[in-house]
């Protein structure tokens, strides 16, 4: 029997981004906050960075690799670009300040190039990140996406391999230097491990997908394991085993729902992941003036249903103006034209 084509959309992985980006935001509006942050966001986060490896492989196939790192970024930048101007501009112009002490020229240079550099957080603790907070991410996101473009050249068939070598080359050179310089201690995250467990996920599910699960008892109970495999690894801590762990989760659903439609709210909702992870903080500091969720109580509990809509529309509208539209323009311009 012929082997059906590793390719297509897979919308579960849509469904796997809600659960992910619905997780951050409980944990900012409050909601769990008193049991264990690594739990609601850190988790989450490396969640995220498992699904960039896994993506960053399946969509890699049979691209123009010359154009890679310019696709890539035209999806990251013009958001966060928008978001950074427009809270510095706040920031200078209304002394409106979200996320730490007012934020000089130099920080705005910085976090516009995403360059790594200390500043003081709202609670007084010094924190690397730029002036849109929620874009940390950023960092190793695009430290990855100019890694996997480096084992591209290198080779195409083997890219998967060099990236991953890559990676975990980057993270133990950072962790034996003693550096205390921004840009080497965010090179030091054992988020690095969870593109190698992204790609090694692909790897598995290449090799696997002509060999369909025959029964629905057998999907469902590959299913199963692969909950299991995630819910263990959002009680760890944040290391390679949590990124395993959450490498047989992706692995496990990509395999287990391959041939099954998902909902259609889910699959939209998870199109807007992205804007909503970059923008869903903001609608919870508004609603954080008229409720206050460092309590829990009911009010607090009826309130979260409706800031994550609202969030959501933001969320909609981000997408549908400067991912589609000004990404596609940008495509156009930048690299079609190339």
């Amino acid at each position: 029997m012929e082997g059906r084509r590793f390719e297509g959309r897979l919308d579960c992985i849509q469904c796997i981004r809600v659960l992910g980006f619905t997780m951050i935001a409980l944990y900012h509006i409050g909601f769990g906050r008193h049991y264990c942050k690594s739990v609601a966001f850190n988790a989450s986060v490396q969640l995220f960075y498992v699904i960039t490896g896994f993506l960053t492989m399946y969509t890699t196939r049979h691209d123009d690799r010359r154009t890679f790192v310019r696709r890539r970024l035209i999806r990251i930048l013009p958001l966060y670009w928008i978001l950074t101007m427009l809270i510095f501009a706040a920031d200078r112009l209304l002394g409106i300040n979200l996320d730490g002490e007012p934020a000089s020229w130099m920080e705005f240079v910085k976090s516009m190039c995403l360059i790594p550099y200390a500043r003081t957080s709202t609670s007084g603790t010094v924190v690397i990140r730029p002036l849109l907070g929620m874009a940390w991410t950023l960092y190793l996101e695009v430290a990855f996406v100019l890694l996997f473009a480096l084992a591209r050249a290198i080779s195409q068939r083997y890219r998967g391999l060099i990236a991953g070598a890559l990676c975990v080359a980057v993270w133990a050179a950072a962790k034996l230097s003693r550096s205390t310089v921004p840009a080497v201690v965010v090179l030091k995250s054992s988020s690095w491990f969870c593109f190698v467990a992204g790609i090694l996920c692909y790897a598995v599910a290449l090799k696997l997908w002509d060999r369909p699960i025959p029964t629905r008892a057998g999907r469902a109970a590959l299913l199963a394991a692969g909950v299991a495999a995630a819910v263990a690894g959002y009680c760890m801590g944040a290391n390679a085993a949590r990124a395993a762990c959450f490498g047989v989760f992706l692995c496990a659903v990509v395999l287990s729902l391959r041939d099954g439609k998902m909902p259609g709210l889910l699959v939209q909702m998870g199109n807007l992941s992205y804007s909503f992870y970059l923008t869903h903080y903001f609608v919870v500091v508004a609603a954080g003036r008229v409720v206050n969720f460092h309590r829990l109580g009911v009010r607090q509990m009826l309130m979260v249903v409706p800031v994550l809509l609202v969030a959501l529309v933001v969320a909609k509208i981000c997408y549908e103006i400067i991912e589609k539209r000004l990404g596609e323009r940008l495509k156009r311009l930048i690299v079609r034209s190339a």
